[in-house]
């Protein structure tokens, strides 16, 4: 998985977009949890400071504690702007080419959050030539990749996949480089490709001799079985594509077998994520009757009086949603497009979101003004013309561990958004995706032809 760092309104939230196999979905953290850098105290730091730090690695701690300072006097949008502008400010100071070797990744950090791209090349084609003397080569391009990986929207620009393979064949020249890295590796660059892809059936194919070449013993280590389960979640991933949902679950249940099994090996008691046993309970409900009314106490969109979804209608498609979205975002031409090509032949798209009592305008908003933004925002930015179903906002703790623990969105195992659900009219589940893809269009209009034509 790899995170870039994106701001939902006002509220003092960050979020994680989380890429797997062609998705890619928002998952908010705690605030300030995606920071990586220490940070000084943030009242003793000013942007002059920037200009007089002695090394990248000050620099980053700057940067930081600036970044900190902004969240509590700026919007969204400005204190990513700032903390972009202030790593980039100091990043410039120091030259990719000739920085002390024990600085490079502090220096590549800062190369990344400003997005300076020639210096941020120059420094990861450096780290590759220092990683090729040391001990831990092998994890240091591992290191690369991922870094890589989390920068921009990598997938988008096939220069940086092509480096991205570059790093890999470096990899694999390395004696006796550890199987797990290779298969962390194969999984990363596998979310880069869609369905169909020979780059992505190669990477498969990579990840799967590495599964081959772990021993039992290195399966169960906690690095080991992070790798595993990535892995199956790749395994689970391509059997939904091809519509074997009991596939998915299988290979999801094998991921899950493997924390009680390392558990025992290295006497802990460490719990599997929640996004794994999520991501198997979405799998589940395929062939499952919904496992709750879609409903909510405010509707945008809609005929008055509305109250619920009518899920007798031949298909209805629910995406779980909110406006600080960005993979959301790109999905709506496609939902738009459906619902024009469909909207006569009872297909029923619609979205669920909630209330998170703040809007730009608004520290802490009434229900009022945050619909009144809302409505705003799906008319003029995001134009959606189909009912939109908004859940009542949640109490303090619970809004701040994030959508996933919204009730309705909890029911329905949402990870992060966007997440589909396709529903036939006799209230079934019949699709599920979590995750932005690029053929989203023609995927869903493909389970949509199908239900038609059985309806």
């Amino acid at each position: 998985m790899f995170h870039l760092a994106f701001f939902h309104r006002a509220s003092l939230r960050t979020l994680t977009v989380v890429a797997s196999l062609g998705t890619a979905w928002c998952l908010p953290l705690r605030s300030g949890e995606a920071m990586q850098a220490p940070t000084p105290a943030a009242h003793d730091t000013t942007p002059q400071d920037l200009m007089t730090a002695p090394t990248p690695s000050a620099c980053l701690q700057i940067a930081g504690a600036l970044f900190g300072k902004d969240m509590r006097t700026l919007h969204r949008a400005e204190v990513n702007a700032n903390y972009r502008t202030n790593a980039a400010t100091c990043g410039r100071r120091f030259d990719p080419a000739t920085v002390d070797s024990a600085q490079l990744w502090s220096a590549t950090a800062l190369y990344q959050i400003g997005h300076l791209d020639r210096e941020y090349f120059i420094a990861l084609d450096r780290t590759i030539t220092v990683a090729k003397t040391r001990p831990d080569s092998a994890q240091a391009i591992t290191q690369a990749i991922m870094s890589l990986m989390g920068s921009h929207d990598v997938d988008e620009t096939p220069s940086w996949i092509e480096r991205a393979e570059y790093y890999l064949e470096q990899l694999e020249r390395i004696p006796h480089v550890h199987a797990t890295q290779l298969l962390t590796v194969h999984e990363t660059l596998t979310w880069l490709y869609p369905p169909g892809d020979p780059h992505r059936a190669m990477h498969l194919a990579g990840a799967e001799r590495a599964v081959r070449a772990m021993s039992r013993a290195s399966q169960r280590t906690p690095e080991g079985r992070e790798a595993m389960c990535g892995f199956d979640n790749l395994k689970a991933i391509a059997a939904a594509d091809a519509d074997d949902f009991a596939g998915a679950v299988s290979a999801m249940d094998h991921c899950l077998s493997l924390w009680p099994k390392a558990n025992a090996k290295h006497g802990s008691n460490q719990e599997e994520p929640s996004t794994w046993r999520k991501t198997r309970q979405q799998y589940a409900f395929v062939g499952q009757h919904v496992p709750a009314e879609l409903a909510a106490p405010y509707w945008l969109n809609a005929p008055d009086g509305m109250t619920k979804a009518d899920l007798s209608q031949p298909v209805t498609l629910v995406e779980f949603t909110w406006t600080g979205c960005p993979e959301c975002h790109k999905g709506y031409p496609a939902l738009r497009s459906i619902y024009t090509k469909y909207r006569d032949r009872g297909v029923h798209p619609m979205f669920m979101t909630y209330l998170f009592q703040q809007t730009p305008q608004h520290d802490t908003a009434t229900a009022e003004q945050e619909l009144a933004y809302d409505e705003h925002f799906w008319r003029d930015d995001k134009p959606i013309p189909f009912p939109i179903g908004v859940l009542a906002a949640q109490d303090t703790a619970t809004r701040a561990r994030g959508e996933a623990y919204v009730p309705l969105f909890q029911t329905y195992a949402v990870i992060g958004a966007p997440t589909y659900y396709v529903i036939d009219r006799h209230g079934i589940i019949r699709y599920v995706q979590s995750g932005h893809r690029k053929d989203l269009e023609a995927k869903l209009s493909g389970i949509i032809e199908r239900l038609l034509r059985e309806s």
